[in-house]
Parts: structure tokens; sequence; C-alpha cells
């Protein structure tokens, strides 16, 4: 009835957990059920998942850490070097394992095996736009699309594609020019998920095969290795549409 009243608790008796439940019944005298329950396993289990998720967390920042001390130490070797090709090399190694970087930084602040892909591709914009702070054009990123989980064991492999894809852009799609557009977008279908990346750039001649240069390599090997996927490439004189898909579960 409504003068019935149930009080629960936790109580710690040397090692072990009791978790109590007293039940109030009023009708023409006061009863009381009392249900005691032996819970030591549960919560022994729950200080455990919480003492792996500390140390998982712990170990994404301390990766993202050293990450950054290579990058650094790749940036005091490009400052070093005497032929531009090798110091535009070392700057793309150096905005490739910040990508990772970024990527872990996202997962040291999140417990779960799965991650929001929105919350993957702002960090990696982010990371580019700071990578590319010194390039004196305007650029605009703009990221649309559907939002969903994406679990952890693809992540790096989703960022190291977008972070190559980007970086394509800023490197050949606005030559001769001072501003330009990427266009980030999210499509979540039945089976499969697509991601574009889209430039109103100059373009260039998909009959040239651009797979030897290393960043195509990257994202052809990433999409088809690691995310068991496909890309399509189309470009005309308005600009580049670069879009991989992947199946939502492996196999």
């Amino acid at each position: 009835t409504e003068d019935n009243k149930v009080i629960t608790k936790e109580i710690k008796v040397g090692n072990f957990y009791y978790g109590i439940k007293r039940i109030l019944i009023k009708e023409e005298d006061l009863r009381v059920i009392e249900i005691v329950q032996d819970i030591t396993d549960i919560k022994n289990k729950e200080a455990e998942i919480i003492s792996k998720s500390v140390a998982i967390r712990e170990i994404h920042h301390r990766v993202k850490n050293n990450l950054q001390t290579v990058a650094s130490l790749l940036r005091i070797q490009g400052r070093r070097c005497d032929s531009e090709e090798a110091k535009v090399s070392l700057q793309e190694s150096v905005n490739r394992i910040l990508a990772i970087a970024a990527t872990h930084e996202l997962l040291s602040k999140d417990i779960s095996d799965e991650v929001k892909i929105m919350k993957v591709i702002n960090a990696i914009v982010d990371n580019a736009k700071r990578c590319f702070l010194n390039i004196q054009k305007e650029i605009n990123i703009e990221v649309s699309g559907d939002d969903f989980y994406i679990d952890t064991d693809r992540i790096t492999a989703i960022s190291l594609i977008i972070n190559e894809l980007i970086q394509n852009c800023y490197d050949h799609a606005f030559n001769h020019r001072e501003c330009g557009t990427i266009k980030i977008i999210v499509n979540e279908q039945e089976e499969f998920r697509e991601i574009s990346v889209a430039d109103d750039g100059v373009g260039f001649d998909t009959s040239i095969d651009k797979s030897s240069s290393l960043g195509m390599s990257i994202v052809k090997n990433y999409v088809s290795d690691k995310l068991k996927g496909d890309i399509d490439i189309f470009s005309n004189d308005e600009g580049t549409r670069i879009k991989f898909r992947f199946p939502i579960k492996l196999e």
C-alpha cells in the first residue's frame, strides 16, 4: 500500500559487501521484512572495471604524450634539414603522428569501447588546422552528416585516412588560390557507412595513377585492410571528392 516503505542500503563488513533491503509494511500493526544479499562479487567486479578503465585511459594519455614527443623530435630534425623535399616529408610525418596523438587524447577521455564518429572527425579537423597554421590561405573545413558510434579498433584507421585526405586538399587542391572549402560528409546506411572528403579546388586527372604517393597509399591500404571497405575518387576542374565506404560490422 501507499503506507509501505522500502529502505535499501549497502554495508561493508571486513572484505565483504552486503545489500540490505528493508520493507516496512503498515497494516493493523507494523511488520518488517528484511532481505540481506551478499553483493561482494558484484562490488569487486565494479571495482575491477573501474580500475581497468583508469589504466586504459592512462595508457592512452601516455601514448599521446610519447607521440607528441616524437613529433617534436621530427620537427627539430626538419629544421636542421637542407633539403626542402626532406622537410616536407618530415612535416607530413609530424602531421600523421599528431593525428594519431589526437585520437589517443580522445580515447583517454572516454572509457567506453565506442566513440561518436563526429568527435573523432572534429578532433582530426582541429589537429589539421593547427598543423597548417602557417599556410597563408583561408581554408574552411565543414563537417556534416550522420553521427554514430564507431568501435575503438577502427578509430585510428579512420583518423589517419581523414587526416591524409585533408592534408592532400591543403597540399594540392588550392594551388594558385587564396581560399577554398573542404567538406567532410558522413552518411550511415543500412549495412555500410560512408565518409567523403570533398574540396572545391582545381581537381586532377583521375586517369593518372596517384597510388604511388605515400598519402594515397596509406588511404587505400587502410580502407582495404583495416576497414574492409572500398574507395571512390571523382575529380574535375570544380574540385575533388574522395569517398570511402566500410561495413558497419567487420566479419
